[in-house]
């Protein structure tokens, strides 16, 4: 494993963005939900000025647990009120990885070349504190009933430690094919959802990426077995 720069994460890359613009032109969604907004001007922004030129109908829900994060994303997304900012845990407490989990995730993907948050000596610590906030939890499956568990795109963009666990709790709630969004698939947040996608018929891979830390679009059949 190789540590991501510091602030790498936050900027998107020029492919991203042109790949993320170019799908919603074609496919239109019109039911959106993202995790890991952070301060709503990345993913989130290129989503919505995208949806904007549509001039369409949208529900579009994006998840931060950050509350500080959370409110500075409410107020720079202010020009977009269709856009809905839930302060919370994507997935149920009961799944937060422990500190226990996170040295079993980090110990199983030591000898692959993908990238890691924080230095070594302070990584585990770095995730724990990323989830530590009381605030309400399971926002994937309240966002999800409310479109009567059919949407049209997910975005998944959450902390490194939970990709794994944020990928199949959505995908064991989803009962409607939809496009997968998923940011750093050559890092510890998405690199197992990758490999599972590779090899899993129900999934169709639009683009694949390595820039910066990788990303994929993938096309999601509910249907398929």
């Amino acid at each position: 494993m190789k540590t991501a720069p510091a602030g790498g994460m936050s900027v998107e890359g020029k492919e991203f963005e042109k790949a993320i613009s170019n799908i919603i032109k074609e496919r239109r969604p019109t039911r959106i939900i993202e995790t890991g907004t952070y301060l709503g001007t990345g993913t989130t922004l290129i989503i919505a000025k995208e949806l904007e030129k549509l001039n369409s109908y949208y529900q579009f829900f994006t998840i931060e647990v950050n509350p500080y994060s959370a409110n500075i994303a409410i107020n720079n997304l202010r020009n977009f009120p269709k856009i809905s900012v839930c302060n919370g845990f994507s997935i149920p407490k009961i799944l937060v990885p422990t500190l226990h989990d996170i040295r079993k995730l980090l110990n199983e993907l030591k000898d692959e070349d993908i990238y890691v948050d924080f230095q070594e000596h302070e990584r585990e610590d770095c995730y724990i504190r990323e989830t530590n906030y009381n605030v309400p939890d399971d926002f994937l499956r309240i966002c999800l009933r409310f479109m009567g568990y059919s949407a049209d795109m997910v975005v998944l963009d959450s902390g490194g430690h939970i990709g794994f666990i944020e990928f199949n709790y959505v995908l064991s709630l989803l009962k409607s094919s939809c496009i997968f969004v998923l940011d750093d698939v050559y890092h510890v947040k998405h690199y197992q959802n990758l490999k599972l996608i590779q090899s899993d018929p129900r999934f169709n891979i639009l683009t694949l990426s390595k820039e910066k830390f990788g990303f994929c679009i993938v096309e999601y059949n509910y249907e398929r077995k």
